[in-house]
């Protein structure tokens, strides 16, 4: 499979970015649009919790109303009369009657109440804020709407057992309106209701059904309409609508419904919203967010072009620019600017490396054309690092570079039978690719190798005494795609040399042991270090190189452990007001030592100048300074740590340079200190047991008594009393 350019790449790559950034949008906008919907949703339905409650309230209070109005004098006193002598209709209680129901009426604007209806059966009568009028003059032809109810349906009223009833009618105003001879029909929701006492009578309230919607319904609301439980009607709306089925809400064709039933009346109220209503706002939503997300991802794309050219073009050119060291390309960014110049001026790792890609279609004798790209084609990697004894010359950078150069010739003629390209990328090493016979047997590949090498090796040991080579080998590859891997195994084993200053070949793989100090290292040799202690400094430094010695460690690992012993004295020092000002050069002393003696050379001299220049009484003053602040401060809270800390040494260091110049250990120093104070406080004050223990710098008094007992044999309150004893004697 072909790969892909950096260009397609970077471009599928800004791609990749893009449909996950736009899968983020789609999928924020799905919830977004089901939390809205939600919460439209809950929002109609708080609406028509509302409109319930409002309802609910209107009928039960219209109900307390007509509760009252027959506890009335007036209507009570008719209807005694009316049980004896059904036509002893008194005009001026019924008058009285006509005005208790006006004022009702008046009084409770709220309830929306047109008219209330008080209904004798006998005789076949009906008051109202109006007046006194015939039933069936009023119910059949004028009143209410003869195709629901007719006079002769109002008087079943008188034999049903339900004594609370709403249902649906309309009040025909023209009736009762003297000089209005317009058909005016109002919609009303009517409510009646019976006292089983009063078995001649009941009453009706009306309640504006167009008055109670407008100040009730909510503005989403399409349809509004009250149903009982037996499916009858009670607000004038179409029937049609209360054959859907659904419970709490429901979408039906382009309409929410939602449904709720009253906890007074047990009535079902359905509100109809259109959908447009209810996803006014999500629409307008879509029509802002579409138009913004073609123009993102337009956007985007474009920009995905512009950046995957902007970076792959330049770094087309700086490669091409390492096939050609001549060409010089411009760029517009910086840093690509700056790799640019960088690969033409300085005489870097890759100016190098063009300059040897040029020279790769130089043929050399019995070398031919060094081929490009190969597949099955073994090779391996030679390194020879060589460094070179001081002093060897007088000019000695400017000799070094002279006799590398002709030790790389060197190599290259011996390395000329088979095809092979030797090249000089780093200061100190030579490398050289060689390819061999195609073979079977490792055991062909070792002898085409010894081959090889053994003529390069003999001569090389000729200049032993003023050199030391390292020539490391890798694995025998055979695809080009390897060639970094080989390059790097060389330059690795390369690391693995032993401590001593004869030619090497390594030609074996192995992980070094990791080189490193440990806490209780450090401060160890810390502790040496600023107690002055120069002995017992380089013995510390005999014991780690002789460990690494006894694990037959190589001079990398050396080097690490000289490196790490090397920083570790510049942390220590530095506190101490020592500067090392050499530092730098001691650390790349360190790359010129090939032997167990110079290693071990440099870091006792180095530890030498460093020791030489601490002040024999520095120790004996901050011993002084210790018991100092001891005496002064033994009422506090004090530790080990806690002084070293303020010395910048260590606490074993700490402990056993106090032990040297005291006598005794820090502990045992401080607790005897405190001791001696609280005898006093004891002797010669009346403190309390807890007090004396908190002057002398215990928080509580049982590690106070229980200390007091081991240095002095008796609690506190004892030594008081044998002190006071020896007083009176």
């Amino acid at each position: 499979m072909k790969s892909l350019s950096l260009f397609n790449r970077l471009l599928l790559s800004f791609f990749a970015i893009t449909i996950s950034l736009v899968s983020v949008f789609f999928i924020s906008f799905y919830i977004i649009k089901n939390k809205y919907q939600d919460r439209m949703i809950a929002y109609n339905q708080m609406n028509l919790n509302r409109t319930v409650e409002q309802y609910e309230y209107t009928f039960m209070a219209t109900r307390n109303v007509l509760l009252n109005l027959y506890n009335n004098e007036s209507i009570i006193s008719l209807n005694s009369s009316l049980q004896y002598d059904t036509w002893k209709f008194n005009p001026l209680t019924a008058k009285y009657i006509h005005t208790e129901l006006e004022d009702t009426i008046r009084s409770n604007p709220h309830l929306w109440i047109e008219n209330i209806y008080v209904v004798f059966q006998n005789p076949d009568t009906v008051l109202s804020k109006h007046g006194m009028t015939d039933a069936n003059l009023i119910f059949d032809r004028y009143t209410l709407n003869p195709s629901r109810f007719s006079h002769s349906q109002w008087q079943n009223v008188f034999s049903q057992s339900d004594d609370f009833e709403i249902i649906h009618a309309t009040l025909n105003t023209s009736a009762v309106d003297i000089g209005n001879n317009e058909n005016n029909n109002i919609p009303v929701i009517a409510l009646i209701l019976k006292n089983p006492l009063m078995e001649n009578l009941f009453m009706i309230a009306f309640i504006n059904e167009e008055e109670s919607t407008r100040h009730y319904q909510h503005e989403f609301s399409s349809n509004f309409w009250i149903h009982d439980r037996a499916q009858r009607s009670v607000s004038h709306t179409p029937d049609i609508l209360l054959q859907q089925d659904f419970t709490d809400y429901a979408r039906i064709g382009d309409n929410y419904y939602f449904a709720q039933e009253g906890s007074y009346t047990g009535l079902r109220y359905t509100d109809q919203v259109h959908r447009s209503l209810v996803e006014q706002e999500l629409t307008e939503l879509y029509f802002l967010l579409i138009p913004a997300l073609i123009a993102a991802l337009a956007v985007s794309v474009f920009g995905s072009v512009f950046f995957s050219r902007l970076i792959s073009n330049p770094v087309r050119h700086i490669l091409q620019a390492i096939k050609d060291p001549v060409a010089r390309v411009s760029h517009s960014i910086t840093e690509f600017k700056s790799i640019s110049r960088h690969v033409h001026e300085s005489g870097s790792l890759l100016n190098y490396y063009a300059f040897t890609n040029r020279l790769k279609e130089i043929r050399t004798p019995g070398m031919s054309s060094f081929p490009s790209d190969f597949t099955d084609t073994p090779y391996l990697f030679i390194v020879i690092d060589v460094f070179f004894k001081p002093p060897m010359y007088t000019d000695q950078a400017f000799k070094e570079e002279q006799a590398r150069s002709f030790i790389c010739e060197f190599v290259r003629q011996s390395l000329s039978v088979q095809t092979s390209l030797t090249f000089q990328m780093e200061k100190q090493q030579i490398s050289s690719i060689v390819f061999l016979q195609k073979s079977d047997s490792p055991e062909q590949y070792k002898g085409q190798i010894d081959n090889l090498l053994t003529p390069i090796a003999n001569t090389l040991e000729w200049d032993s005494r003023s050199c030391i080579f390292t020539i490391a080998i890798s694995e025998v590859y055979d695809d080009s795609a390897s060639l970094t891997e080989a390059f790097e195994q060389a330059q690795n084993r390369v690391q693995l040399r032993q401590l001593n200053d004869q030619l090497q070949i390594i030609d074996y793989n192995e992980k070094p042991e990791a080189v490193y100090l440990t806490p209780a290292m450090e401060q160890e040799l810390q502790g040496y270090i600023s107690s002055g202690n120069l002995v017992r400094a380089k013995e510390w430094i005999a014991d780690k190189l002789s460990r690494l010695a006894s694990r037959q460690a190589a001079r990398h690992q050396y080097k690490l452990l000289a490196n790490l012993i090397i920083n570790k004295v510049i942390q220590i020092t530095h506190p101490l007001g020592i500067a090392i000002s050499d530092a730098e050069e001691v650390l790349k002393q360190i790359e010129s030592c090939y032997s167990y003696e110079q290693f071990q050379a440099l870091l006792d001299g180095l530890l030498e100048g460093i020791i030489n220049q601490i002040p024999e009484r520095r120790q004996e003053d901050w011993i002084k300074g210790v018991i100092d602040y001891l005496n002064k401060n033994y009422d506090k809270e004090i530790s080990q740590e806690m002084i070293a800390d303020r010395l910048n040494i260590t606490t074993s260091y700490l402990s056993t340079y106090f032990k040297e110049k005291t006598g005794t250990n820090f502990k045992d120093y401080l607790n005897q200190l405190r001791m001696n104070k609280a005898k006093q406080l004891l002797a010669t004050t009346d403190n309390k047991i807890q007090d004396v223990s908190s002057q002398v710098g215990y928080q509580s008094k049982n590690p106070f008594i229980r200390m007091f007992r081991k240095y002095t044999g008796m609690t506190p309150t004892e030594y008081r009393k044998e002190f006071s004893n020896r007083e009176e004697e």
